[in-house]
């Protein structure tokens, strides 16, 4: 308590010598204090420099964690020639990078000895950012490629500590690393992160099959299916995406890298090929969703996503484009069972009946009682009480199935897809009326419309057909009770089935 209080005061208060309380909090060893006190008053380098000067540089895991920010990252990493970084954890230390690659070349050979001590979630995370098809990482390893050879030997990674002197970015080209040494860095990330994965079991997610096993594909597939809710196919505006014996092949459109094959230049026309990140990173597809200009893949290791995300819609943080699957690490521990892209949004759903969108929120369509674009996945909290088990994400609307067979809707409403009888928007999910005392068990959106299928077999659908073919007769279908439920065969398929898709 008397911490807390004299940590508020060093922070808010300014009528003292900072200076002063700066060295008594470092005489004390009250570290946590001390760069509170700079971070409010701008007296970081300060700091860093005083620790510098009386040897003791060592900073606990929390006071790292709390300057892995963008804000700090600079500061701390000229500090000292760089040194405060060979004290940092390997997760902290990877997010450095992550933040500022270019200190790479100076950290490689640090990068090797630390990597047997990574987990897999960093090892990942470091894989990524070393791809050479990372648009990251590629400045530095055409740097390399152009730059003259060393003088000495080159049989084993060199190292750049020494360099550091010259300051962080200013390193001699004559002593950068070369091309080679990038790549074998590369290549050693694979091959510890595959070691480590075969060590520890328990790092694959909880609930979802496991790849090797004696059960055949079906009764696989069967068992996973009490988990996770999978699509071996799916379908995007102007691409495709196909899960084939656990590798997963896409097709069409190249534009905004949403095939996932990396970088390429011009917009082009692609026949089926297979995603070779997956392979490399030995990371297993368990089901694939796409958007108009992005897809997500649902895997054993968690949740990845590529292409455009111009609003947000891969969940990374920021508006970059992905050429190859990226993690997205807000959901690496929330246990997600289901994935589901929409035109520019995304749906995901966990094992605890948790719902988390993020993307294009202009209609509402995320359940966020807001229409504000989410950069990152978050938690739609008024979901949940309603139990949820399935997710399905249109052009501008999402609709919700819960375990009792409700429908929930919400998001943009103009051609009646939401199902409440009129056009109106709607950003906070409601229940669709229309369909009280009816059990639903399947859930599908498509653009503008929106399909429920009940456990007697009749199938409702309403909103807009916009080609006009198919089951949709009506040109604008706005409320659910104006639908004529049609009766739909009995049969072992549409039972096994439990993912549908619209387009």
């Amino acid at each position: 308590m008397m911490l807390d209080k004299f940590s508020q005061f060093i922070t808010d208060k300014f009528l003292y010598d900072q200076s002063v309380a700066m060295e008594g909090l470092l005489d004390c060893g009250l570290k946590e204090q001390l760069f509170e006190l700079a971070k409010a008053h701008n007296k970081l380098q300060e700091v860093l420099d005083t620790m510098v000067k009386r040897g003791c540089i060592d900073l606990s895991p929390s006071v790292q964690a709390s300057l892995a920010s963008r804000q700090y990252i600079s500061t701390v990493s000229e500090a000292a020639d760089g040194h405060y970084l060979y004290q940092m954890m390997p997760s902290t230390f990877v997010r450095f990078l992550i933040t500022m690659p270019v200190i790479i070349p100076q950290y490689l050979n640090h990068i090797l000895t630390l990597l047997p001590n990574m987990n897999v979630s960093a090892l990942i995370r470091l894989a990524n950012l070393f791809d050479p098809s990372h648009s990251t990482i590629q400045p530095l390893l055409i740097k390399a490629h152009t730059s003259r050879p060393r003088s000495h030997s080159t049989g084993s990674l060199v190292s750049v500590a020494d360099s550091l002197s010259s300051g962080i970015g200013a390193v001699d080209d004559t002593n950068a690393p070369k091309l080679d040494e990038y790549i074998e860095v590369f290549l050693t990330i694979l091959i510890i992160l595959n070691v480590q994965r075969g060590r520890n079991p328990a790092t694959r997610r909880r609930g979802i099959f496991p790849v090797n096993s004696d059960k055949g594909e079906n009764e696989l597939y069967s068992e996973a299916s009490q988990w996770t809710q999978g699509r071996v196919l799916a379908c995007g505006l102007n691409h495709a995406a196909l899960l084939v014996n656990g590798d997963l092949y896409t097709w069409g459109a190249t534009k905004n890298g949403k095939l996932g094959h990396g970088d390429i230049e011009e917009e082009q026309r692609s026949i089926p090929l297979r995603v070779e990140t997956f392979l490399m990173l030995n990371v297993h597809v368990l089901s694939v969703t796409c958007g108009a200009e992005h897809t997500i893949a649902l895997c054993q290791e968690g949740v990845y996503s590529w292409g455009s995300s111009s609003h947000g819609q891969l969940g990374h943080g920021d508006t970059l484009k992905r050429s190859r699957p990226v993690q997205i690490s807000t959901l690496a521990d929330k246990g997600i069972i289901a994935v589901e892209c929409g035109q520019y949004h995304s749906l995901a759903l966990s094992d605890d009946h948790s719902v988390w969108s993020w993307g294009w929120g202009v209609h509402g369509q995320l359940g966020l009682q807001s229409v504000d674009e989410k950069l990152l996945p978050t938690h739609a909290t008024l979901l949940d009480e309603r139990n949820v088990s399935v997710i399905s994400a249109g052009y501008g609307h999402s609709a919700v199935l819960t375990v009792d067979g409700k429908v929930l809707t919400f998001g943009n409403g103009m051609y009646g897809q939401l199902g409440h009888g009129n056009t109106e928007k709607q950003s906070a999910p409601k229940l669709v009326t229309a369909l009280q005392g009816q059990a639903v068990y399947l859930l599908a959106c498509g653009n503008f419309h929106t399909i429920a299928v009940t456990n007697d077999q009749q199938v409702y659908f309403w909103g807009k057909n916009l080609y006009r073919t198919g089951l949709l007769t009506a040109e604008q279908l706005i409320s659910c009770a104006e639908v004529l439920a049609f009766s739909m065969p009995t049969n072992d398929k549409v039972h096994h089935e439990f993912r549908v898709q619209c387009i």
